[in-house]
């Protein structure tokens, strides 16, 4: 049977099928809209149904033959605030730890939360309306469209990059690679154009069966080339270094934390596990607890007649360091008041006495949980965040590279500041710092989340900066996940503590990789390739105004 006799016995067996589907499609159902962004939103782990992204597909063909701009706006918040509630449901959760006082918030945030990245969706979908053109090329308009909304949205209101397309290939996996070259980002702009082809496959499906399409082939190499890429990255053995680091997890709810009866306890769980006897060939050169691992300021903790100083001392060995979450509070002149900071304290034991170096202060604060969002309005409300402390936290430096004397230089990450891409920008041009980081330290208290979808996805979101900057990551959390991650996104079973369960890790920190191509050039790769596609694809017209320049097109980019 010849190539032509089987693609038409193929396609008179096919068009009633899709026939049907784009029938359907064009009822553009309420229902369908929602399952269209919560498809995508099951792609991401824990729940990996890669099958997932086909919603986006079929949400495209939804607005193909929409002509309304403001519609369109509607079936993209419509999809998004979907994919959002699913993303981000778990955050209902940290509400729930006290139930009487901040109970009633938690669908208000929940909702508020899902609402506010919704909206890039929906300007994604109406940008697409209004800029579409030829076929042929709309799943590279799409795709740059829809990469630039998820930049924004990870920018915007001081940002929230919580799910981004692009990581739904697990951290870890060999598509995940490519983000030491493009970033998330650029990973979310490849899913996106995939989504667009499979959109353009079923709207031209009979030339699609046997490839007949440019827009397919030129996707397929991309496919192909990240995946060699990342096999290629995933062979090469890392070095190992002889820096030993103890991470410890004592598994302490939320709930009890900051029950006043329960600190000695606590205290005690973190100063055993940290000096429990292992099989290691040495004892750790560096401790890490979690963030916010002791309830108590560290005025409090570190005061001369407090007893918790003396135990810390004689805890750590001489010369041993400490790294632990701690908040503590300063005096802002301008302002005439006293603030407090969520930090990362690093304590080190010489000659016999406990040394504090100079902490880092987090940069990137969680709305609602660490400061209140729209403040003047929603504390009218009776809006508070979950952290009633004064005001709240108020934010520190940005953040870069922590250089402590007897540690190699570390990129201090704190919770939520390791769902950011690019948070930390030595090694771009003009270089803030000289120094680049050897480690990351990423301290978290997942166990404000439970035990769903919330500290899974935030441990796989965190693994994506060790793929970016190529550096091995330590990750430590009072209820998991905490681990050792390699440079290529993975943790080996045997250097990782699951989730709800107590107990330490000694690892052995492995070597830093060489500066990766998306540490020194960002997202100006993957920014300049969807503002091309933007262009090129989206104002097409305004491009061939005359038949030379048509002709020029038409040579450059054949259908």
């Amino acid at each position: 049977m010849t190539i032509f006799k089987l693609n038409q016995k193929l396609s008179s067996f096919l068009k009633p099928v899709f026939d049907w589907f784009l029938v359907g499609i064009q009822k553009r159902s309420v229902v369908l809209v929602f399952l269209c962004g919560a498809g995508p939103a099951l792609a991401h782990p824990p729940f990996s149904l890669m099958i997932g992204l086909l919603g986006l597909s079929v949400f495209l063909l939804l607005i193909h033959n929409e002509t309304n701009s403001i519609r369109a706006f509607g079936l993209g918040f419509a999809a998004g605030l979907a994919y959002f509630l699913i993303s981000v449901f778990w955050v209902a959760e940290a509400f729930l730890v006290d139930p009487e006082t901040y109970g009633w918030m938690a669908p208000f945030a929940v909702v508020f939360l899902a609402s506010i990245p919704a909206l890039f969706w929906g300007l994604a979908a109406s940008l697409y309306v209004i800029l579409k053109s030829d076929v042929t090329v709309q799943p590279w308009l799409w795709a740059g469209i829809f990469t630039l909304m998820e930049m924004m949205r990870g920018m915007a209101f001081t940002g929230f990059p919580w799910n981004p397309l692009g990581a739904a290939f697990e951290a870890g996996g060999v598509m995940s690679q490519g983000a030491s070259l493009i970033g998330v980002y650029g990973l979310s702009f490849v899913m996106a154009s995939f989504t667009g082809l499979v959109a353009l496959g079923i709207q031209n499906w009979r030339n699609y069966l046997f490839a007949q399409s440019f827009s397919l082939r030129f996707g397929l190499i991309l496919f192909l080339s990240l995946s060699f890429y990342g096999v290629e990255r995933l062979s090469h053995s890392e070095v190992k270094g002889e820096l030993v680091i103890r991470l410890v997890q004592p598994n302490i709810p939320q709930k009890i934390k900051w029950n006043e009866q329960s600190f000695s306890k606590i205290v005690s769980a973190y100063i055993s596990l940290s000096t429990a006897a292992s099989s290691t060939i040495k004892r750790p050169d560096i401790i890490i607890w979690p963030e916010g691992a002791l309830p108590a300021s560290a005025e409090t903790l570190f005061a001369d007649n407090s007893w918790t100083a003396p135990a810390l001392t004689q805890m750590l060995g001489e010369g041993q360091f400490l790294i632990m979450g701690a908040y503590y509070s300063e005096y802002i002149p301008l302002k005439d008041r006293e603030t407090w900071r969520n930090a990362m304290m690093i304590l080190r034991k010489e000659g016999g006495l406990l040394t504090v170096e100079q902490p880092y202060a987090k940069f990137k604060l969680v709305p609602f949980g660490e400061y209140t969002p729209f403040e003047p309005i929603l504390k009218k409300l009776g809006v508070q965040n979950l952290v009633n402390l004064g005001e709240g936290y108020s934010p520190g430096e940005r953040t870069a590279v922590h250089a402590i004397k007897g540690i190699p230089p570390f990129l201090p990450l704190i919770c939520y500041e390791g769902i950011f891409p690019q948070i930390e920008a030595s090694g771009l041009w003009p270089k803030k710092s000289n120094i680049r980081a050897k480690w990351i330290v990423n301290i978290s208290n997942d166990a404000w989340f439970g035990n769903n979808s919330g500290p899974k996805q935030h441990y796989n979101l965190s693994k994506y900066r060790a793929i970016e900057h190529g550096l091995p990551m330590v990750r430590s959390t009072p209820t998991g996940i905490s681990a050792l991650i390699n440079s290529r996104g993975r943790a080996l079973k045997s250097e990782k503590l699951a989730l709800n369960h107590a107990g330490f890790v000694d690892v052995i920190l492995p070597r830093a990789e060489k500066i990766t191509v998306f540490q020194q050039f960002g997202h100006i790769i993957v920014t300049l390739v969807s503002i091309f596609c933007l262009i090129c694809f989206g104002f097409r017209p305004l491009l061939l105004a005359d038949k030379k320049r048509l002709v020029f097109y038409n040579k450059i980019m054949p259908h």
